[in-house]
């Protein structure tokens, strides 16, 4: 009796981690991003109780084939559904979606994630950050300092050049804007920013309107007057802050899962590699729009019940190896 009990053993165990994947999939419906997993199963090693034979020409006899008798089943890992979620409008400006290949790149000082969850906000710098955990969105910066000093300075004759290396994504309140770098005294300003937009391939486009009156200048050279003059001749200045980038991996089923919508990169997922979107088989962002989660829940309520039945068939088997158990007791006495 003890094989059947066995046997029924393993499935329940497999069937309730199985239910387990299911259900997680079914509570994560609303969670943005979230790719749903799918348990795999697999026979356990089976006890053989004919070899089998092959033919005999010689002697007349056909061949035998082999029988077993097997041990039960057994969890095997979880497979993750890499499909793609569908984006639904938000409205809101600081939600970004993916669609199609990649992932979003944050870091803290914990280290280097990855997300498909575009649910973002600005902090107090400025900085483009993950609305659940505060970790800094990755990307290309502008190299004449549009962002990153307080307060932020731009620089005209350079304001459309963007950095090679990955660095924290800002978006600048207010910045200071010198038009010609080799007078700044006479052409320097502050500004306020009015409109901002996310384009697919990542790039973040701004407007600022000229500050009246004048506010703080950070040249002490500049006087109130000059100021004015310069946002008078140049009341509004459209700047190229940045780009948003995204990393992709060779194998996405090999990263890691650490909560809160977050990934990092496992042993067997490949090396991140950061691109400009909609290049190298990156896909497009889509600003104002989050990508709901691919859990397709009537398929999930469909296995709920298929998972749950074997489950009661592998109980009954126990109970029923019980009540055999029983019955040869008795006979024994």
């Amino acid at each position: 009796m003890l094989p059947n009990l066995a046997s029924a053993v393993t499935g329940l165990n497999a069937d309730q981690a199985e239910m387990s994947v299911v259900a997680n999939n079914l509570a994560n419906q609303t969670t943005p991003g979230f790719k749903s997993g799918e348990g795999e199963f697999s026979q356990m090693l089976a006890a053989s109780s004919t070899i089998g034979q092959p033919p005999a020409t010689a002697l007349g006899n056909g061949g035998r084939n082999p029988s077993s008798i097997g041990y039960g089943t057994m969890f095997g890992q979880i497979v993750t559904n890499e499909a793609q979620g569908t984006i639904a409008q938000t409205g809101n400006p600081l939600d970004f979606a993916v669609q199609g290949n990649g992932y979003f790149e944050m870091t803290d000082s914990q280290g280097a994630f990855l997300s498909r969850a575009g649910q973002f906000s600005l902090d107090q710098n400025g900085s483009l950050v993950d609305a659940q955990t505060g970790m800094i969105i990755q990307g290309y910066t502008n190299v004449s300092s549009a962002a990153g000093t307080t307060p932020a300075t731009l620089t005209g004759t350079t304001k459309a050049t963007l950095s090679t290396t990955l660095q924290g994504i800002q978006l600048p309140q207010t910045l200071i804007y010198t038009a010609n770098a080799t007078t700044p005294t006479t052409t320097t300003a502050e500004y306020q920013l009015s409109a901002w937009s996310v384009g697919q391939d990542g790039t973040i486009d701004a407007t600022y309107n000229a500050i009246a009156p004048q506010g703080a200048i950070t040249t002490p050279a500049v006087s109130a007057a000059q100021a004015q003059a310069a946002a008078q001749a140049t009341p509004t200045i459209a700047v190229v802050l940045g780009q948003v980038v995204l990393g992709t991996v060779s194998n996405p089923a090999g990263l890691v899962q650490t909560g809160n919508n977050l990934l990092q990169v496992g042993v067997n997922s490949g090396a991140v590699v950061s691109q400009v979107p909609e290049t190298g088989g990156s896909g497009a962002i889509i600003q104002g729009a989050l990508e709901n989660s691919n859990t397709n829940v009537a398929q999930e309520m469909a296995n709920l019940v298929t998972y749950s039945g074997a489950y009661d068939a592998n109980a009954r088997v126990i109970t029923m190896a019980q009540a055999m158990a029983q019955a040869l007791a008795q006979m024994v006495q």
